[in-house]
C-alpha cells in the first residue's frame, strides 16, 4: 500500500519541471519582479512572449500583463 507521503509526492512530480542551468535566472527574474511564486514567473514569461510576438496586441486586444 502506497503511503500519503507517497501520493503526495508522485502528485507533484507530475507537474515538476527541471530547469537546469536556467535555475539562477529564474530565481533572479522571480526575485527582480516581486513575483511570489514560480507560477506567477511563468505566466510572466509567457505573457511577455504572446506580447513580444505580436506588436500592438495590447492596443488592439486590451489585453492585461499579468503580475
Amino acid at each position: 500500500m502506497v503511503d500519503k507521503k507517497t501520493k503526495e509526492e508522485n502528485a507533484r512530480s507530475r507537474t515538476r519541471v527541471n530547469f537546469g542551468s536556467a535555475f539562477q535566472r529564474w530565481r533572479e527574474l522571480k526575485e527582480r519582479e516581486g513575483l511570489r511564486s514560480d507560477a506567477e514567473v511563468a505566466l510572466f514569461l509567457l505573457d511577455r512572449f504572446r506580447h513580444n510576438r505580436c506588436l500592438g496586441c495590447v492596443r488592439m486586444c486590451g489585453a492585461e500583463l499579468s503580475k
